[in-house]
């Protein structure tokens, strides 16, 4: 995981990840993170519940192994492309899961101010 180009990307989550990390006592991450699949954990806290998970294929009605897929909470399962490993899988819907989480908490900031722009308009005219 490229932690500098997430936080340069997603900076929202990169706090969030940060404040939840400092919250179970881990002050170092960067030296500490040995296993991504510690991001389990913060994902689930925030709500995106991942799967990575061994996809089947048919051939000659056979059934061989054809890679990884991901999904995240309810959704289909992603097998466009499908990962040689496990690990690719879990980088890929790692990123899009901080993709989400910025994407979630930039919308309610910004919804938050509009509300507050406009009880103050609303105020002002009363």
């Amino acid at each position: 995981m490229d932690w500098a180009k997430v936080k340069k990307i997603y900076p929202t989550s990169y706090k969030l990840f940060d404040k939840w990390n400092k919250k179970r006592g881990k002050f170092d991450f960067f030296n500490r993170l040995d296993n991504l699949r510690d991001l389990y954990d913060f994902f689930d806290d925030q709500g995106l519940y991942i799967s990575v998970i061994p996809v089947y294929l048919t051939k000659n009605i056979k059934w061989t192994f054809g890679g990884f897929g991901y999904c995240m909470n309810d959704d289909d399962l992603d097998v466009d492309p499908l990962y040689d490993t496990r690990i690719e899988a879990e980088k890929i819907a790692f990123s899009e899961a901080f993709k989400i989480i910025h994407d979630r908490e930039t919308y309610l900031k910004n919804h938050k101010k509009k509300e507050a722009f406009n009880k103050r308009k609303k105020n002002e005219l009363d």
